[in-house]
Protein backbone atom coordinates (compact mmCIF):
# COMPACT_ATOMS: atom_id res chain seq x y z
CA UNK A 1 0.00 0.00 0.00
CA UNK A 2 1.31 3.42 -0.87
CA UNK A 3 0.35 6.41 1.20
CA UNK A 4 0.67 9.34 -1.23
CA UNK A 5 1.93 12.74 -0.26
CA UNK A 6 -0.53 14.21 2.17
CA UNK A 7 -3.41 12.00 1.06
CA UNK A 8 -5.64 9.86 3.20
CA UNK A 9 -6.70 6.33 2.36
CA UNK A 10 -8.34 3.25 3.75
CA UNK A 11 -6.97 -0.27 3.96
CA UNK A 12 -9.07 -2.54 1.75
CA UNK A 13 -6.99 -5.25 0.08
CA UNK A 14 -8.84 -7.70 -2.13
CA UNK A 15 -6.83 -10.45 -0.46
CA UNK A 16 -9.04 -10.07 2.62
CA UNK A 17 -11.84 -7.56 2.21
CA UNK A 18 -13.91 -8.31 -0.90
CA UNK A 19 -17.20 -10.15 -0.52
CA UNK A 20 -18.69 -10.89 -3.91
CA UNK A 21 -18.98 -14.62 -3.57
CA UNK A 22 -19.85 -17.10 -0.86
CA UNK A 23 -17.44 -17.77 1.96
CA UNK A 24 -16.57 -21.31 0.90
CA UNK A 25 -15.97 -23.32 -2.22
CA UNK A 26 -18.05 -26.45 -2.53
CA UNK A 27 -20.58 -28.31 -4.58
CA UNK A 28 -23.55 -26.67 -2.83
CA UNK A 29 -22.21 -23.11 -2.73
CA UNK A 30 -23.30 -20.41 -5.18
CA UNK A 31 -21.06 -19.90 -8.20
CA UNK A 32 -17.89 -18.12 -7.09
CA UNK A 33 -16.75 -15.02 -8.94
CA UNK A 34 -13.52 -13.61 -7.59
CA UNK A 35 -11.66 -14.52 -4.45
CA UNK A 36 -13.30 -16.67 -1.82
CA UNK A 37 -12.65 -15.53 1.75
CA UNK A 38 -13.69 -17.69 4.67
CA UNK A 39 -14.95 -16.05 7.82
CA UNK A 40 -11.74 -17.20 9.51
CA UNK A 41 -9.62 -15.41 6.88
CA UNK A 42 -11.65 -12.22 7.24
CA UNK A 43 -11.31 -12.39 11.04
CA UNK A 44 -7.53 -12.73 10.67
CA UNK A 45 -7.32 -9.55 8.54
CA UNK A 46 -4.84 -7.05 9.95
CA UNK A 47 -5.61 -3.54 8.62
CA UNK A 48 -2.25 -2.07 9.62
CA UNK A 49 0.39 -4.48 8.45
CA UNK A 50 4.09 -3.84 8.89
CA UNK A 51 4.29 -2.63 5.28
CA UNK A 52 1.41 -0.18 5.81
CA UNK A 53 2.97 1.12 9.02
CA UNK A 54 6.32 1.64 7.26
CA UNK A 55 4.71 3.47 4.34
CA UNK A 56 2.71 5.69 6.70
CA UNK A 57 5.86 6.56 8.66
CA UNK A 58 7.66 7.96 5.59
CA UNK A 59 8.15 11.71 5.49
CA UNK A 60 5.25 13.42 3.72
CA UNK A 61 3.15 10.28 3.73
CA UNK A 62 -0.59 10.44 4.05
CA UNK A 63 -2.66 8.72 6.69
CA UNK A 64 -4.59 5.49 6.79
CA UNK A 65 -7.94 6.49 8.26
CA UNK A 66 -9.44 3.04 8.51
CA UNK A 67 -10.43 -0.05 6.58
CA UNK A 68 -13.34 -1.06 4.41
CA UNK A 69 -14.86 -4.20 2.97
CA UNK A 70 -16.26 -4.27 -0.55
CA UNK A 71 -19.33 -6.03 -1.87
CA UNK A 72 -19.47 -5.85 -5.66
CA UNK A 73 -23.19 -5.82 -6.47
CA UNK A 74 -22.84 -6.30 -10.22
CA UNK A 75 -22.40 -10.02 -9.52
CA UNK A 76 -25.25 -10.18 -6.97
CA UNK A 77 -28.69 -9.80 -8.53
CA UNK A 78 -30.78 -9.71 -5.36
CA UNK A 79 -30.58 -8.49 -1.78
CA UNK A 80 -30.74 -12.14 -0.68
CA UNK A 81 -27.55 -12.85 -2.61
CA UNK A 82 -25.91 -9.77 -1.14
CA UNK A 83 -26.85 -10.87 2.39
CA UNK A 84 -25.37 -14.31 1.68
CA UNK A 85 -22.13 -12.86 0.32
CA UNK A 86 -21.65 -10.36 3.14
CA UNK A 87 -22.87 -12.00 6.36
CA UNK A 88 -21.64 -13.18 8.82
CA UNK A 89 -18.24 -12.20 7.42
CA UNK A 90 -18.97 -8.50 8.01
CA UNK A 91 -19.20 -9.26 11.74
CA UNK A 92 -15.72 -10.81 11.57
CA UNK A 93 -14.46 -7.83 9.57
CA UNK A 94 -15.87 -5.34 12.08
CA UNK A 95 -14.14 -7.08 14.94
CA UNK A 96 -10.89 -7.31 12.96
CA UNK A 97 -10.76 -3.59 12.23
CA UNK A 98 -11.98 -2.41 15.65
CA UNK A 99 -9.81 -4.70 17.75
CA UNK A 100 -6.03 -4.87 18.06
CA UNK A 101 -4.69 -8.01 16.38
CA UNK A 102 -3.00 -9.21 19.56
CA UNK A 103 -6.29 -9.07 21.46
CA UNK A 104 -8.39 -11.02 18.96
CA UNK A 105 -9.43 -14.55 19.81
CA UNK A 106 -11.11 -16.70 17.14
CA UNK A 107 -12.47 -19.18 19.70
CA UNK A 108 -14.12 -16.36 21.66
CA UNK A 109 -15.54 -14.81 18.47
CA UNK A 110 -16.91 -18.20 17.41
CA UNK A 111 -18.56 -18.61 20.81
CA UNK A 112 -20.25 -15.19 20.50
CA UNK A 113 -21.23 -15.54 16.83
CA UNK A 114 -24.50 -17.48 17.39
CA UNK A 115 -25.88 -14.51 19.35
CA UNK A 116 -25.10 -12.25 16.39
CA UNK A 117 -26.64 -14.74 13.95
CA UNK A 118 -29.84 -14.67 16.01
CA UNK A 119 -29.87 -10.87 15.53
CA UNK A 120 -29.47 -11.33 11.78
CA UNK A 121 -32.37 -13.84 11.82
CA UNK A 122 -34.55 -11.33 13.67
CA UNK A 123 -33.74 -8.69 11.05
CA UNK A 124 -34.49 -11.02 8.14
CA UNK A 125 -30.89 -11.00 6.90
CA UNK A 126 -30.34 -14.06 4.67
CA UNK A 127 -26.77 -14.80 5.78
CA UNK A 128 -24.86 -17.99 5.03
CA UNK A 129 -25.23 -20.35 7.99
CA UNK A 130 -21.97 -21.66 9.42
CA UNK A 131 -22.87 -25.25 8.48
CA UNK A 132 -23.56 -24.43 4.83
CA UNK A 133 -26.08 -22.73 2.59
CA UNK A 134 -29.82 -23.20 3.02
CA UNK A 135 -31.54 -25.06 0.16
CA UNK A 136 -32.67 -21.85 -1.58
CA UNK A 137 -29.14 -20.42 -1.30
CA UNK A 138 -27.55 -23.31 -3.16
CA UNK A 139 -26.46 -23.26 -6.75
CA UNK A 140 -24.83 -26.65 -7.24
CA UNK A 141 -22.74 -27.65 -10.25
CA UNK A 142 -22.30 -24.08 -11.54
CA UNK A 143 -18.52 -23.62 -11.82
CA UNK A 144 -18.39 -19.81 -11.79
CA UNK A 145 -14.98 -18.16 -12.03
CA UNK A 146 -13.16 -18.96 -8.79
CA UNK A 147 -9.88 -17.17 -8.16
CA UNK A 148 -7.09 -17.74 -5.67
CA UNK A 149 -3.77 -16.19 -4.77
CA UNK A 150 -0.76 -18.28 -5.77
CA UNK A 151 2.44 -18.63 -3.73
CA UNK A 152 3.74 -15.31 -5.16
CA UNK A 153 0.56 -13.42 -4.26
CA UNK A 154 -0.68 -13.26 -7.85
CA UNK A 155 -4.41 -13.63 -8.45
CA UNK A 156 -4.95 -16.67 -10.68
CA UNK A 157 -7.96 -18.62 -11.96
CA UNK A 158 -8.63 -21.79 -9.97
CA UNK A 159 -10.53 -23.94 -12.49
CA UNK A 160 -10.62 -26.91 -10.15
CA UNK A 161 -12.12 -24.79 -7.37
CA UNK A 162 -9.07 -25.23 -5.16
CA UNK A 163 -8.64 -22.21 -2.93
Amino acid sequence: MRCGTGTTSSSAPSTSCTSTTGPRLGCKEPAPVGTVHTIEEVYAFEPVTEAVAEAAAEEGAGRVLGAQAQVWREQLATSRQTDFAAYPRLAAFAEAVWSPGAGRDWADFSRRLPTHLARLDALGIEYRPMDGPRPWQQRPKVPGWPLRFDELGTLVHAPDGAA
